[in-house]
């Protein structure tokens, strides 16, 4: 993780059965979807330099393509959740806009300040 990183953030599928785990695999946005456990992760690309919101508008703009697939998922009752996960001592500040993300899809958001938990290994 580079020095000037403030936080990541995560799009995290909790334990999806095998259905819901090939149909998200089988969305384009599988290929940003990695196996973290039980869990499906997709995290942002990292040359937005880590801004929290950047990462999270470019999150939106690419589910939001997959808004059908995703909401369908969701009554299914697959668990989703977004967690921003910030280092050290930094402060983050998110723009209204920023939480269209949560709205749109009805997402909770998790925000972690111990770093331990960028790689997954821990209960949602």
């Amino acid at each position: 993780m580079p020095e000037n990183a403030k936080c990541i953030v995560e799009l995290r599928a909790v334990s999806p059965d095998p259905t819901v785990a090939d149909a998200l695999s089988g969305l384009h946005t599988g290929s940003l979807f990695t196996k973290d456990g039980d869990d499906w992760v997709m995290h942002t690309p990292d040359p937005f330099g880590f801004d929290v919101n950047r990462q999270l508008d470019w999150m939106y703009h690419n589910l939001s393509l997959y808004r059908k697939s995703l909401k369908r998922m969701l009554s299914d009752d697959l668990q989703v959740l977004v967690r921003i996960v910030v280092y050290s001592n930094a402060s983050i500040q998110l723009k209204p806009e920023s939480l269209l993300l949560m709205h749109v899809f009805g997402l909770p958001m998790e925000i972690v300040t111990d770093h331990s938990t960028a790689t997954g290994n821990s209960p949602v």
